[in-house]
């Protein structure tokens, strides 16, 4: 938006997963189930009607693992084998027979039974494509991430990978019966040498995430920790989904400092858009990535290479999932991939064989990719296994790159690429990778938010009311006109290359408060000065003012307004602010531009300065304090000005007479986070009106 046309806007307005209930027994066995059954013990997924615990929660640990315990005891002995069980998942996997399963289905402590299905792993132009070479370029190589990499393993002999392999862990299980494809021949192995690769795509998939590049070109994230997990055996497939929970649980309890993890696999089972409820087992692992994602844990998983249109695999399918598409990475007469072919290709195009749903997040070069080898050289493999980790890796980088980054913006700035890809499968379109634009919007969302209002204890008489919204801050100025008559101004500062924020101040004149009634207020606006602020290391802002009528520049030092301990702090977000608990922000009806609210809460109190227009069509404000009521309403009374000492004198000038004559009440209600209500009783007349944020930006400011 130009500043001008913001200007006369700013004008204008201102201007856990539940689990299931106790005493309800698990659903009734679907016909695979039984039938698998029915026929011999079968593996299955057994999930508990307890919340899943935060990864530090030792009692809700303990709660997992005595409700565990106390279903198994009460199964007989010769009915069942423990295959796996979790320390924050509330489940278990076992094989069990005909017997066990009549019990755990009409056990009120068991909220679902299901086969536990397994799956397989799915299948440097990439680098420049995705704009990853850019942060490589700056020094952004992931220093200090730890990246968790579910897989088949990984060579940590490679030159590749020498002094990053932090931890190896595997839960790899046999297709029947006891033991499992882990390189000691159980179903789990910790410790050096737990991550073997047997196969290979493993150590092809860690090299695009995190290789050092001293034999492959250099993975996305080179300077980053890995911590690797083997579920995937030598065919590069796993017996049961178990597995893979186990894996997730396991980072999530054993090693906290991992933010990001992916998982190039997935189940043989496809499902249409987010499945977080298509299934008992797609619950139960919705639940586990919900887990991880409070635990600020990104999971970025392939969609899968069946070439299907409307449905990935598990777990890229689950809403918490970074579900990753993939493109061809360099131009050709044709190209192709597990049984698909496309004629011609250019490079950033959706691949035939990947799978697309409407649950699909992005894409990102996938075919063909070079990289470590298990070996100890080059492999050169195809598929969303390899589009997967450029993501992942991106996500560590730019998290890297901006300490204390909050997931949800994390994944919106991956997603806010501005390259579309349109997957020819289905017509939709789909974000591809840019990775520098990544970095550059969560730098810009984690950037200090400086909305609110800041006044001068020393020289009282005046506040300024920020809005900071992208890289302008929009300004409504409480002060007094030359003549001492009460006045605001508005302005629309501009972010400068030195860091201050820069613009002209403008004086309203409107409909009068008592005329409104539904019209629009806006009459015109002039000139009257020019403005900028500049904010120091302690929070402080610096204001430096220009007015036309002296052309005389005077500087105030202000500090933010704080009448509650500790106030809210703002950021940035490009998420909705519907369920927003604060709300410090301006406010105002469009239909009826020309006033509006500046609004600060803090403890349970709103300070609200009202500005709009006398009955002589000039400038006036309104000021009160409103404290929340036991309905959630705010109430109190309001305060209008008179005179003043006048804003061109120095600040040793004289001071402004508080406190200000009582003129009427007012209370504020809020639908959500982003509309309410607005009640007032001025001058004889009793109102109320739709408000709604004031938004002229695409990054917001939230406070909390």
């Amino acid at each position: 938006m130009s500043p001008q046309r913001l200007l006369m806007r700013l004008s204008c307005a201102l201007l856990m997963l539940v689990a299931g209930s106790m005493g309800q027994a698990a659903d009734r066995p679907n016909s695979a189930l039984t039938q698998a059954v029915a026929a011999g013990p079968a593996r299955v997924l057994v999930s508990l009607t307890l919340p899943a615990a935060k990864a530090g929660d030792a009692g809700a640990k303990q709660a997992i693992a005595e409700q565990r315990e106390a279903v198994l005891a009460d199964l007989p002995a010769d009915s069942f084998q423990l295959q796996r069980s979790f320390a924050t998942l509330p489940a278990f996997a076992a094989r069990i027979d005909q017997r066990a399963l009549a019990m755990l289905t009409a056990d009120p402590r068991v909220s679902a039974i299901e086969l536990d299905l397994g799956g397989s792993g799915q299948m440097l132009q990439a680098a420049p494509l995705a704009r990853v070479a850019e942060l490589q370029a700056l020094g952004l190589l992931g220093a200090g991430a730890t990246i968790a990499v579910v897989d088949s393993g990984i060579n940590v002999s490679h030159p590749d990978f020498t002094g990053r392999v932090v931890a190896q862990q595997c839960f790899c299980s046999a297709d029947s019966g006891s033991g499992g494809c882990c390189p000691n021949g159980s179903a789990t192995q910790t410790g050096a040498g737990a991550a073997l690769d047997e196969n290979g795509h493993g150590t092809n998939v860690s090299g695009i995430l995190a290789g050092g590049g001293a034999v492959a070109a250099p993975g996305v994230a080179p300077a980053a920790a890995i911590v690797a997990v083997r579920v995937l055996d030598r065919n590069n497939s796993f017996c049961c989904l178990s597995d893979v929970l186990a894996a997730f649980d396991w980072i999530r309890s054993e090693h906290p400092e991992v933010q990001t993890i992916n998982a190039s696999l997935g189940t043989s089972s496809l499902f249409a858009g987010d499945c977080d409820n298509a299934s008992p087992n797609a619950t139960l692992a919705a639940s586990a990535l919900e887990a991880l994602w409070r635990d600020g844990v990104l999971l970025t998983a392939s969609a899968g290479n069946q070439r299907a249109a409307d449905a990935m695999s598990l777990p890229a399918c689950l809403s918490r999932a970074l579900a990753v598409g993939a493109t061809w990475d360099a131009n050709a007469e044709s190209a192709g991939a597990f049984n698909c072919t496309d004629a011609p290709v250019v490079a950033g195009q959706a691949a035939c064989f990947g799978n697309s749903s409407a649950g699909t997040d992005i894409y990102a070069p996938g075919a063909f990719i070079t990289s470590s080898g298990r070996a100890g050289g080059l492999s050169t493999y195809a598929g969303t296994s390899q589009a997967s980790p450029l993501v992942g890796g991106c996500a560590a980088v730019i998290r890297a790159a901006v300490p204390g980054a909050q997931i949800a913006d994390v994944r919106a700035a991956l997603l806010g690429s501005p390259d579309q890809v349109v997957d020819a499968k289905n017509g939709r379109s789909f974000p591809r990778l840019d990775c520098s634009a990544a970095l550059s919007q969560l730098r810009a969302v984690n950037a200090r938010n400086r909305s609110g209002f800041y006044s001068a204890s020393a020289n009282p008489g005046y506040a300024l009311n920020l809005t900071h919204q992208d890289d302008t801050i929009a300004l409504a100025w409480y002060t007094y006109a030359e003549t001492g008559r009460p006045v605001w101004f508005t302005a629309s500062a501009m972010a400068q290359t030195d860091g201050s924020y820069r613009g002209d101040y403008y004086q309203s004149r409107g409909v009068p408060l008592t005329q409104i009634n539904g019209a629009p207020a806006l009459l015109g606006a002039e000139s009257r000065g020019r403005l900028s602020l500049r904010f120091t290391d302690q929070d402080l802002l610096d204001l430096e003012f220009v007015p036309a009528s002296t052309g005389l520049a005077q500087q105030r030092r202000l500090e933010p307004l704080a009448f509650a301990n500790p106030p809210p702090r703002c950021r940035f977000s490009s998420e909705s602010r519907s369920s927003a608990t604060n709300m410090t922000d301006l406010w105002w009806n469009p239909a009826e531009n020309g006033w509006g609210l500046s609004l600060a809460e803090q403890a349970g109190n709103i300070f609200l300065a009202w500005y709009s227009y006398a009955a002589d069509n000039q400038p006036q404000w309104i000021t009160g304090l409103l404290a929340r009521q036991p309905d959630g309403s705010y109430l109190g009374a309001l305060s209008r000005a008179n005179s003043g000492t006048a804003y061109t004198l120095p600040p040793d000038g004289a001071l402004t007479s508080f406190p200000l004559p009582s003129v009427g009440d007012a209370s504020l209600r809020f639908v959500d986070g982003e509309h309410g209500s607005f009640r007032y009783s001025v001058d004889g007349q009793t109102r109320t009106v739709a408000i709604e944020r004031f938004v002229f930006g695409a990054l917001l400011q939230r406070c909390e």
